[in-house]
């Protein structure tokens, strides 16, 4: 009777030793997509600098004047982040059979009304995200001296490419890789959906780079990820993005007069940004389950 105690305290064990290591694989793997994305970034800025200088869009005898070209730049890591991530994904949803596990698709059945509604919920972060910059930046101008320089790359010469970049390739990629691969290994390591959304945004925040614009993107992400589980698809995270990014250059700075209006403007987009978001989760949430 003590042997088959002790192979069964043994076996009992050795399968929680089999399951931590399990475990720690997948926090590996969860956190391989964001390094990826990483190395992917740090190459693409040195080939898109050597293709800046050979096609003569810089001035290489002037240190302080040479710079690299956003939107090759962009063009490059973006590319290679769709080709990384969408193989993987697409590898996962073939081998991982398990209906439990978070595994977004592509599709997603169209509806109008669903559209129209990112698109409120898109202008109305957008709005209330940029009244909140302009007020701190008011309050406190030196904490904001980062930002404002990372914004001018999105803001200042902006070319055609940049613009598609930003606008369509950019949330196509990081969707893929955090709604899509981060999210997917950080429900398998947690077991909760929940954990896994605020995992993945607050990484989707760290690659930001910028405590300012780490902070909002974790929000954000957070909100992606809330919807993308909600469809069990990536496509309407993609267009938000999209339509967060795009609505950048839709509004006018001259809708920040000063911190009274910014502060009614957060007022009102954040209402319009609860009631949109409260309108389209269970839209999105029928579509999915009329599949």
């Amino acid at each position: 009777m003590k042997r088959k105690s002790v192979t069964a305290k043994r076996k009992s064990q050795f399968k929680k030793m089999e399951v931590s290591k399990m475990k720690i694989k997948e926090l590996i793997k969860s956190l391989v997509p964001l390094f990826i994305s990483l190395i992917i970034t740090v190459i693409s800025y040195f080939a898109a600098f050597a293709i800046t200088v050979i096609a003569g869009l810089t001035e290489v005898s002037n240190a302080e004047g040479a710079s690299v070209n956003e939107g090759i730049f962009n063009l490059l890591r973006f590319t290679l982040m769709i080709t990384f991530g969408g193989i993987w994904l697409y590898n996962i949803s073939k081998i991982d059979t398990d209906e439990n596990h978070f595994i977004p698709s592509f599709s997603f059945k169209f509806k109008p009304l669903v559209y129209i509604l990112l698109v409120i919920l898109g202008f109305s972060i957008q709005i209330s995200t940029d009244s909140v910059l302009y007020i701190i930046s008011k309050s406190a101008p030196d904490l904001f001296k980062s930002y404002h320089k990372m914004m001018e790359t999105f803001t200042g010469n902006i070319s055609p490419l940049f613009l598609i970049t930003v606008i369509i390739l950019g949330p196509i990629a990081e969707e893929i890789i955090f709604r899509g691969l981060t999210m997917h290994y950080a429900e398998k390591i947690t077991g909760s959906l929940g954990v896994a959304i605020i995992l993945q945004g607050v990484l989707f925040g760290l690659y930001h780079g910028t405590i300012v614009q780490g902070i909002y993107a974790t929000i954000f992400g957070i909100m992606l990820g809330v919807i993308c589980v909600r469809s069990r698809s990536l496509f309407p995270s993609i267009f938000l993005h999209m339509i967060i990014n795009g609505s950048l250059y839709l509004i006018p700075e001259k809708l920040f007069v000063n911190i009274p209006v910014a502060v009614t403007l957060i007022i009102f987009t954040v209402a319009v940004m609860i009631t949109s978001l409260l309108l389209v989760l269970p839209r999105i949430q029928y579509t999915q389950s009329k599949k």
